[in-house]
């Protein structure tokens, strides 16, 4: 635990003080907010591009070689938290064409996207791309 320090509240005990970090004024983040901001600025500065799951390199060529949406169709799945109907909504697609891709993500990736570690991996790699393009 060296090096983490447990967050200090502000005057009015839920506040905290996290102004340098999130741009914001520095009494008006909460704490659960404040953790993502942080956690969010961290990217941005320090976020490299081998920290990226390399299946989402793989999906990015396949998609690449092949004009498929496979490296989309995954960040939608995680971000809709593999509730296939909302995937299917938010990319305008059947859901059967939603389950064959992701059957394909699979075969190419041999990811397991029921393992936490996995999807929280592939999450952050999902933001890391996205700071990088901002």
């Amino acid at each position: 635990d060296a090096g983490i320090l447990p967050p200090k509240a502000g005057a009015d005990g839920g506040r905290l003080f996290c102004g340098e970090i999130s741009g914001r004024n520095r009494t008006d983040c909460q704490q659960k907010d404040c953790a993502v901001s942080y956690a969010v600025e961290l990217l941005k500065t320090y976020a490299r591009a081998d920290l990226i799951h390399p299946a989402i390199y793989e999906l990015m060529v396949y998609d690449e070689k092949n004009h498929a949406e496979l490296t989309d169709t995954l960040e939608a799945y995680l971000l809709c938290r593999h509730n296939y109907v909302k995937t299917a909504e938010r990319l305008c697609i059947h859901r059967n064409t939603l389950l064959y891709r992701l059957k394909r993500i699979g075969e190419l990736t041999g990811l397991d996207l029921e393992k936490e570690d996995a999807e929280l991996h592939l999450l952050l790699s999902f933001r890391i791309l996205k700071q990088k393009r901002e």
